[in-house]
């Protein structure tokens, strides 16, 4: 919301790895409900959804859920806490 960076780690992968994984075993408080990240480190999700965490893969919103994100060699992933706004 605010622009700062709480948590940045370069984390090395292999084949079969998944994002949901590398994130719990290389942050703390990763806990996930429905496919949505519900804690991360100090954060988490209020009961009203007014911040939430939304996902970038290479600087864009991801379009799909953590469970499908593809990744390679040099993908860069952001969890960035996102301010709900209704229309």
């Amino acid at each position: 919301i605010e622009g700062n960076t709480i948590s940045e780690k370069q984390i090395e992968f292999k084949e079969g790895d998944t994002l949901i994984k590398l994130l719990q075993d290389n942050f703390k408080n990763v806990t996930l409900n429905d496919g949505m990240i519900m804690t991360f480190e100090d954060f988490v999700t209020p009961t009203d959804w007014s911040q939430f965490i939304s996902i970038y893969v290479n600087d864009e919103m991801s379009m799909v859920g953590i469970l499908d994100i593809k990744f390679e060699d040099g993908t860069k992933i952001s969890l960035v806490i996102t301010e709900y706004v209704p229309y």
